[in-house]
């Protein structure tokens, strides 16, 4: 009885270990947006880097017995930076691209200039802090529980520290990761202004315009339809967003409880030149059926 105790209590430790990795820098990157509805996809992200690269290399590491806080950290941090590393590379010879950032070049022709060298070392820096982060955290918790004990002394005797410690580290973990996984859930939008809000039914626009409007004016547009929904009796949402040197974000939504739903989207990233995303003014409909369901309306109805 006493070992599968054990090994139920080892296996605790890990698995919570492991989680809490994940939990703590995707709680950062969400503290850091300001916004919960991030940490949902940030923990995807750092569990999957915890699984898929730091699995790995905790074999590696277990096997070698490296159990030092600056091994874990430097793992960490590589392990941080080769995924965005990829996907970010900067370097886009066959797009011949070309990009700035408050007028500074940062990619001519898909060849990054120094600030574009700069601007993507940045990003591997900040990534990499996460990586050393949730590995710093994992470290911490297989020492304060006793799971890198046998390990240091060599010892074939299992040295797991408390029972009680590896099962609660678990439970507490998983309870908080069934919980990041209940955000979208609980934060789901069930205004008119999601098309979504009576489950999985997309709307098909009806009428779609492409405004070739300047980012000066959005200010303007956005007063016109604030106006609009005033004088028609419709819910008006404005989720603009402006992230200096990152992106500008046009994101306008009027809806009523008939179901008519128009919106005005545009997003322009600084790293593209602030060039339009080819955004423009969305409007659909739909009508209510006898059945409780939801249909699309003709233009004419």
């Amino acid at each position: 009885m006493v070992e599968p105790m054990r090994r139920v209590a080892k296996l605790g430790i890990w698995i919570g270990a492991l989680l809490l990795g994940a939990l703590v820098p995707a709680s950062l990157a969400a503290a850091l947006a300001h916004t919960v509805t991030v940490l949902p996809v940030a923990f995807v992200i750092t569990l999957g880097h915890a699984t898929i690269l730091g699995l790995p290399a905790l074999l590696i590491y277990r096997a070698a017995r490296w159990t030092r806080l600056s091994a874990a950290i430097a793992g960490g941090l590589i392990i941080g930076m080769i995924p965005g590393g990829l996907l970010f590379w900067p370097v886009r010879l066959s797009l011949r691209s070309t990009a700035s950032v408050d007028g500074i070049p940062t990619l001519i022709n898909g060849t990054p200039t120094a600030a574009g060298w700069f601007q993507y070392v940045e990003l591997l820096g900040t990534l990499g802090g996460y990586g050393a982060l949730g590995a710093f955290v994992f470290w911490l918790a297989l020492r304060l529980s006793g799971a890198l004990k046998k390990a240091e002394r060599g010892s074939s005797q299992p040295d797991l520290g408390s029972h009680g410690a590896g099962i609660w580290l678990a439970g507490v973990t998983i309870a908080a990761s069934l919980a990041v996984a209940a955000i979208p859930i609980i934060t789901k939008d069930r205004s008119c202004h999601s098309p979504f809000r009576d489950g999985p039914t997309s709307l098909i626009p009806k009428m779609q315009v492409n405004l070739d409007i300047e980012m000066g004016e959005w200010p303007k547009l956005t007063r016109v339809l604030e106006d609009f929904a005033a004088s028609h009796g419709m819910s008006f949402r404005n989720s603009n967003q402006s992230d200096p040197n990152v992106l500008e974000s046009l994101d306008l939504s009027l809806c009523n409880e008939q179901g008519l739903l128009i919106t005005a989207n545009d997003h322009r990233w600084a790293t593209q030149g602030y060039a339009p995303d080819h955004g423009g003014l969305e409007s659909s409909r739909e009508s209510l059926r006898s059945d409780g369901g939801r249909q699309l309306a003709t233009p004419e109805s």
